[in-house]
């Protein structure tokens, strides 16, 4: 069972990842970016996207890829980056419906977006402990689209692939040591497992066959 669990963790983790998200219109395309101000701090970001940061003086030196970044002292005078437009994680968040993209940046700061499922587009918000930051909104994006069908169909995979290693994984120590069999009959229901490709090729073909479409019912005498 253990060796079970281990082949559809990666198959259980797949069905998050088909998920599909419309979070596109929150990516800034048109050279602007976020702000939030914060306590001492102007937060500056994209979503999944480079941040223009070219009226900010003192961010300069951050790379193209830069999507957030911190912008604190009197003046402004220094420029910490957040998190870098590279690879990233994803999570459910744990108040419900909606997905969490993790960075990290270079300078050990863990930056999270967090899009919460709902009706309504709402301002993003953020949030921040220590070097962990999270900027989190309310949007329709964040509800996975199609009502999970890819996940569905992952997921039904998962229970034919897991009932069929049960099948085997039972059946065949049973026909084995129980019923003393040897070769291929070992297989439970061997026969049928043979001639089941035979039959599913016959079946297509009766599919397309006009001789195996009948109209009406036959006459019983």
């Amino acid at each position: 069972m253990f060796a079970l669990y281990l082949l559809l963790q990666p198959l259980s983790a797949l069905v998050h990842r088909k998920q599909k998200y419309n979070v596109e219109d929150l990516i800034k395309t048109d050279g602007t970016v976020y702000e939030i101000t914060r306590p001492e701090e102007l937060l500056v970001f994209n979503f999944m996207y480079g941040a223009n940061l070219s009226k900010y003086a003192n961010c300069s030196d951050q790379p193209a890829t830069s999507m957030a970044v911190s912008i604190v002292g009197e003046n402004q005078e220094y420029c910490w980056n957040n998190a870098l437009n590279t690879s990233f994680t994803t999570s459910d968040p744990p108040e419900g419906k909606g997905i969490i993209l993790t960075y990290n940046s270079d300078s050990g700061n863990k930056f999270m977006f967090k899009v919460m499922c709902g009706k309504e587009k709402s301002d993003w918000s953020a949030n921040a402990v220590g070097l962990e930051y999270t900027v989190s909104i309310t949007h329709p994006g964040g509800c996975a689209k199609g009502g999970g069908g890819d996940g569905f169909g992952i997921a039904f995979f998962i229970i034919l692939l897991a009932s069929a290693v049960l099948y085997f994984a039972i059946g065949i120590p049973i026909c084995k040591c129980g019923m003393k069999k040897s070769g291929k009959e070992i297989i439970p229901f061997v026969n049928f497992w043979i001639a089941l490709p035979g039959l599913f090729v016959e079946g297509v073909k009766c599919m397309f066959s006009p001789c195996c479409k009948k109209k009406g019912y036959d006459a019983v005498s």
